[in-house]
């Protein structure tokens, strides 16, 4: 992740990891944002942290953090992974496009 000096603009080009689901804390405190990290990033769009073969994505991720709020927006393809021993290689016909507040 490469950061922007003083502007609060952060981004990723390449392979890199993602999370849907966990892009923003919550305002109602530690103890939601810890459910959320556990249950909720990963499920539908992840790593597959538990698994011998992980997942990466291939494309561009960029945030943005200002004082009022959060935006992240990412375009990218994911690799194999999970149950594929063939962990790396791209999948050509899934595109995934994200815009998150």
């Amino acid at each position: 992740m490469k950061k922007v000096a003083n502007t609060g603009l952060s981004f990723s080009v390449g392979r890199f990891g993602y999370a849907g689901g966990g892009e923003s804390s919550s305002v109602d405190g530690p103890k939601v944002n810890r459910v959320k990290a556990m249950r909720v990033t990963d499920k539908l769009l992840g790593e597959f942290g538990w698994s011998l073969y992980q997942r990466g994505f291939d494309g561009v991720r960029g945030d943005w953090n200002h004082g009022f709020g959060r935006l992240t927006a990412a375009a990218f393809q994911p690799t194999q992974g999970g149950f594929e021993n063939r962990a790396g290689v791209s999948i050509d016909d899934i595109r995934v496009h994200t815009l998150v507040s």
